[in-house]
């Protein structure tokens, strides 16, 4: 009962019409997509990783602005002065010393990627020789460390004590609190050249992409790329949350040993005019193994922060920032795609399907890949490129069991050897191209339910030759019914039959085949065949159309 009960499923399915199953899974795919869409769900680990290709693989990336200049405070750069400063932290006048000295040769921004969150207990007067450096400083900027929002309830630091890393749009009277580590020194709170220089992740642990400003009530808090920005007049994105456009590799920005510039400005030479200085953005910062945090990015898995902070800083000046499309494009896009594959899956051949797989979500990620490296908007296609991944293989899927299943179809479970039924068999040759297997297989079950459809070839008879010749054997419990079948042939394929041969289901032997046409009724060649079975009938039929076949090619 359990088999007979699964046994009607199963053919009950591959009955269902390969349009609707089509049509199903595309507003399936569709409608969850969307949804994601619309939650703001982060994306899959497959489409991260798509876009991290796509990233690493471009022709056209950014060149670095030879103006952007790193103050690395490196390995050697510790080691060489480790007799004078001693071990790190070095005394605060020494960063002093180094602002005030490149200040002088025409820096137009001196950007510190150092936190200054504490006092020098053991050297105060270094800590009040910084601070006189800072005061006299215009052009100086300095990073505030923003902590996890949750703690903003217990944080002491009201928003209004940090003039020009929060700022009120609205005139609001409320004054939030906010947890961050400012700096220690006040001339730097002065100077309200300050913002979070933090960078957030995405769930995988890659950065991808920069937050310029965030919200907090009625307050907007700058990040240190955007208050360098504003300070220097530069096009402010109206887009809150940017892709940064990253180099081609991690260390691409011009980087000048520490101890080399320290020795400059200590010499003779540093009271000549040092060009590569002149009217730079200046980043001192380091990518020391000890002291640099290391990020994580599309292009490198240890990529220096202070580099990253370049890279931003560099699409903030020239306006090359990679910007998303709206949510509304994005489904817009999404559908579009949707009816592409849907059109595509029904005009291309079916022996093209399983290469679809393939095809489809190239072009879908080739057009992602275009927008990368023609554009600053990136067009995002990945997801519907592993929606097409997605759909092509379980279409790919369901023809092929389905056209095997109709190939190896086995009435015995359905009609009973009681019930007087009839089987009807007949070739179809069609036009090249005029039909795909799966509409021949749903057009041939509308005229019986009970059916074995086999196209020419299918099953490795030719080998690589697969022509639009078509073997078939419908039961009919309703001998009148075979009187019609020209005429219901005809109109559902508008084709000629090749052969009809009509036989009564039962094993019957000794019967004499008869081959019924428009206007004729014609013997078979060898009429003196013995047909037991349907199997003995189709294998004629099919020698018969490989032989017309092969006649015609």
């Amino acid at each position: 009962m359990q088999k007979k009960f699964v046994n009607n499923f199963i053919h009950r399915f591959a009955l269902i019409s390969h349009h609707r199953i089509k049509l199903f899974l595309l507003v399936f795919i569709g409608f969850w997509s969307s949804f994601g869409v619309l939650m703001n769900y982060q994306d899959s680990d497959l489409e991260k990783s798509s876009y991290d290709q796509l990233i690493r693989n471009r022709i056209i990336t950014p060149v670095p602005d030879p103006k952007i200049i790193i103050v690395d405070i490196d390995e050697k750069s510790l080691d060489v002065l480790k007799d004078e400063f001693g071990r790190w932290p070095w005394p605060r006048e020494t960063l002093g010393g180094m602002l005030n000295w490149i200040e002088k040769q025409g820096a137009q921004v001196v950007v510190f990627d150092i936190l200054f969150a504490d006092v020098d207990q053991l050297n105060k007067t270094s800590d009040i020789a910084f601070s006189k450096a800072v005061e006299e400083s215009r052009t100086s900027f300095f990073p505030i460390l923003r902590l996890n929002k949750l703690n903003d309830l217990i944080s002491e630091v009201r928003v209004s004590e940090l003039k020009g890393f929060a700022s009120n749009p609205d005139k609001s009277v409320n004054n939030p609190t906010i947890a961050v580590i400012p700096p220690v020194f006040k001339s730097i709170l002065d100077t309200t050249r300050i913002g979070y220089h933090n960078i957030y992740s995405d769930s995988d642990g890659v950065n991808r992409s920069y937050v310029l400003w965030e919200k907090k009530e009625d307050w907007i808090l700058n990040s240190l790329p955007l208050r360098i920005g504003q300070e220097k007049g530069w096009l402010i994105p109206k887009s809150q949350k940017v892709l940064i456009n990253f180099d081609r590799e991690p260390y691409s920005h011009k980087s000048i040993p520490f101890y080399n510039l320290w020795e400059v400005s200590q010499s003779k030479k540093g009271l000549l005019p040092y060009e590569e200085l002149k009217d730079a953005i200046v980043i001192i910062g380091s990518t020391a193994t000890n002291l640099f945090d290391v990020k994580s990015t599309p292009v490198s898995t240890i990529h220096p922060g202070v580099h990253v902070l370049a890279n931003i800083i560099d699409n903030f000046k020239n306006n090359q920032f990679i910007y998303e499309l709206p949510q509304s494009i994005k489904l817009i896009l999404l559908w579009i795609a949707l009816l592409f594959m849907g059109l595509a899956s029904e005009r291309l051949p079916e022996r093209m399907m399983k290469l679809s797989i393939f095809i489809i979500p190239s072009i879908f990620l080739g057009i992602s890949y275009l927008s990368l490296n023609l554009g600053h908007i990136f067009i995002d296609l990945t997801l519907s490129a592993s929606q097409a991944l997605l759909f092509f293989s379980l279409i790919s899927f369901y023809t092929g069991w389905r056209s095997r299943y109709w190939s190896r179809f086995n009435p015995r479970f359905f009609i009973t050897r009681d019930t007087n039924a009839y089987q009807c068999s007949f070739v179809l040759k069609l036009n090249m191209g005029a039909r795909n297997q799966q509409e021949v297989i749903s057009n041939i079950c509308q005229l019986s339910r009970y059916s074995t459809i086999r196209q020419l070839g299918w099953l490795n008879e030719l080998g690589k030759f697969q022509p639009d010749i078509y073997v078939s054997t419908v039961y009919l419990q309703d001998k009148s019914k075979i009187d019609n079948l020209l005429l219901n042939i005809k109109e559902l394929f508008n084709v000629d039959i090749n052969k009809l041969y009509i036989s009564p289901l039962r094993r019957i032997s000794n019967y004499q085949k008869t081959l019924y046409s428009e206007k004729t009724t014609i013997d078979i060649p060898n009429p003196n065949l013995n047909v037991s079975d349907k199997e003995d009938i189709e294998l004629e039929i099919f020698y018969e159309a490989y032989r017309a076949w092969k006649n015609t090619n």
